[in-house]
């Protein structure tokens, strides 16, 4: 039999009163936000463009799948590789879009790395031919690093206050 410590409680019944009051190491409280409601209301279009991101890798992964199916390629494993990556990718963006909807710390990074590589693809695409695809990438590209910047850390950190 466990005697009862200082107070009258035992041991375990000490542990599970500070556990349950928060001092213990029990799961710690989320911060309450520190932005403005425009922030609130702009985080469902970052999570949107970053999904559609993510929908649009998918959808060219399918694309290439189509068109090996039918043989219509010169190099298939080329092809292969790029439907691999751009169903990787498709994927991946849509976690990360996940993440910025659920406010995970850790979906900001790839989300900035995404766009840098978009700004990658875009700029060379502004002289050419299809000046406009390189112009709709980097609208894009802008918009969402509009989205994912100013708000720092406190827009998608779950830290304690």
């Amino acid at each position: 039999m466990v005697s009862p410590g200082p107070g009258g409680a035992s041991r375990s019944g000490r542990r599970r009163a500070r556990n349950s009051a928060g001092g213990g190491r029990g799961p710690r409280p989320v911060a309450r936000a520190r932005h403005g409601a425009g922030r609130l209301a702009a985080r469902p279009v970052l999570v949107g463009l970053v999904a559609a991101q993510g929908i649009g890798l998918l959808a060219v992964a399918g694309f290439f799948a189509a068109e090996i199916a039918r043989e219509r390629v010169a190099l298939p494993r080329g092809a292969a590789f790029v439907l691999v990556l751009a169903a990787l990718g498709g994927t991946g963006l849509l976690r990360v879009a996940w993440g910025l909807r659920a406010l995970r710390r850790w979906s900001r990074a790839p989300a900035l790395l995404t766009q840098l590589l978009l700004f990658s693809l875009a700029v060379p695409a502004l002289p050419g031919p299809r000046w406009y695809v390189g112009a709709a990438l980097l609208a894009w590209a802008l918009a969402v690093l509009a989205l994912l910047l100013p708000g720092g850390t406190e827009q998608t950190d779950r830290s304690v206050e």
